[in-house]
């Protein structure tokens, strides 16, 4: 498939310009939880209008695939090893209560709420149920609002640093791509703030 033309930049599809094999591996260190939460981010952000770009539906198309194929592999992998003493159980009841946890915290945390305070955002409306600000993220010093967020989906995707995601994934950026697990314990803190150096 031939890349898109986005200039001077070097476009890999996938975040801060890594590798496929670099972006599997990443893949490797998340649970099935993690995998399918940010599959279903990335379904939902590839539907927005602003998204429809062939840069980003490209981008998407890329990491969409390669999250399936992680899945299909570990399932594969785990029907060759089914009576392993220790293989881990497809949908155990650890999962089950991962996905309440992560309800919780969406509940807790809506996008704009978490922006605002979290974050230290200016949000700027963009219609009834959109809004726009200067990206948040570590390591993008965004001159102009490039970040745009879904108040309805509770997501944000950055067309600047083609980064984004729901507050689990963008709190784990926070964290130096930090484990899924230890976004979801900084956003159970009460009044937990990250350090912003500029003013957003």
């Amino acid at each position: 498939m031939p890349e898109p033309d986005i200039g001077d930049r070097i476009f890999t599809g996938y975040p801060l310009g890594l590798t496929r094999s670099a972006y599997e591996q990443s893949l490797r260190q998340m649970t099935v939880a993690e995998l399918e939460d940010s599959l279903e981010v990335k379904r939902w952000l590839v539907l927005e209008p602003e998204c429809q770009s062939t840069v980003v539906q490209t981008y998407f198309r890329y990491q969409i695939e390669v999250i399936l194929a992680e899945l299909l592999r570990r399932r594969k992998l785990l029907e060759g090893q089914r009576h392993h003493p220790l293989a881990p159980a497809w949908q155990s009841g650890e999962l089950r209560n991962s996905r309440e946890r992560i309800e919780r915290i969406r509940q807790r945390w809506p996008i704009d709420l978490f922006l605002t305070q979290s974050l230290g955002c200016t949000l700027t409306p963009r219609g009834p149920h959109a809004a726009i600000c200067r990206c948040p993220l570590p390591n993008h010093d965004d001159s102009s609002p490039s970040f745009h967020v879904d108040l309805i989906k509770n997501v944000g995707y950055c067309f600047g640093c083609q980064r984004g995601g729901d507050v689990i994934e963008l709190t784990r950026w926070y964290l130096n791509n930090g484990s899924f697990m230890d976004a979801l314990h900084a956003l159970e803190q009460e009044g937990h703030t990250f350090d912003n150096r500029h003013t957003r």
